[in-house]
């Protein structure tokens, strides 16, 4: 059982492996143990972490408050709130990231700027991967599937997400039920969306294949703060719309087939 924070520049810390099996940081010795909080923090310049499991923890590795940061050769799974979280970090690489059966969300970005996702899988959790308030993301070979929604990127103010590219990735089959807590909200409308656009600028989605999301394939909207309004004439909009959104040579096939209660309610005339 182990909880490690790094606060010194220029460290790395890095799993090893033995007879094929890679270092674990396990929350709880056994399902009575009450989960600890926090498997890693990063919070100093230069730093890499990687090549552990991270297992049962409520969060698993945080990045904050930090530049040139690397967080490669993790799987973790069964966690609470998020999987990797970047929080008012800069200059941040997660690659080879396997995060699985996350609560909240298995990559959460947040307040960040220029950082990259490559080579990772984000599956069964609540939103796969959810970028807010950041700037100059790019998610590269990333396959994203299985999740209640597979990727968000929303600002509540104009240019606060922008400059988002979701590149050679696949968004497959994002239609897992709501978590309890949501659902007769709005939140319970984003269910079986492959990539939701809310207030977000200069968006460019290309090479992806996006297929079997029950509701939608790509949803682009204003951000409101009241929650999910679109078809209501007399709204009045709290944010951003979704400007300079790019979608192109992407692979498209069983989208919007079978939207859930929410969703249909929500987007009557939109949803068949």
């Amino acid at each position: 059982v182990q909880s490690v924070e790094i606060v010194t520049a220029g460290i790395t810390l890095k799993g090893l492996e033995y007879e094929g099996e890679r270092a674990t940081l396990n929350a709880k010795t056994n399902q009575e143990d009450e989960p600890l909080d926090l498997a890693n923090r990063i919070g100093a310049d230069d730093t890499v972490v990687e090549g552990f499991v991270v297992r049962g923890y409520q969060r698993g590795v945080m990045v904050d408050h930090c530049k040139r940061a690397t967080v490669r050769l993790m799987a973790l799974e069964d966690l609470d709130h998020f999987g990797v979280s970047v929080s008012e970090a800069h200059e941040i690489t997660l690659e080879r990231i396997v995060a699985g059966v996350v609560h909240g969300g298995a990559i959460a970005i947040m307040g960040s700027s220029s950082v990259t996702v490559s080579d990772s899988e984000m599956f069964a959790s609540g939103a796969g991967l959810l970028i807010l308030n950041s700037q100059s993301i790019s998610v590269v070979n990333a396959s994203i599937h299985h999740n209640w929604i597979g990727v968000v990127a929303t600002g509540a103010v104009p240019d606060s997400t922008s400059y988002v590219k979701l590149v050679a990735c696949r968004l497959l089959g994002n239609n897992a039920a709501p978590p309890p807590e949501i659902e007769d909200s709005y939140l319970d409308a984003m269910s079986g969306i492959g990539v939701l656009l809310s207030g977000a600028s200069h968006t460019e989605i290309t090479r992806c294949t996006i297929a079997e999301n029950g509701s939608m394939g790509i949803l682009t909207m204003a951000f409101d703060g009241e929650g999910i309004r679109h078809l209501e004439k007399d709204a009045k909009r709290s944010g951003p719309p979704s400007e300079h959104t790019c979608v192109h040579h992407n692979r498209y096939y069983t989208n919007g087939g079978a939207p859930c209660k929410a969703f249909t309610e929500r987007f009557a005339g939109v949803a068949t």
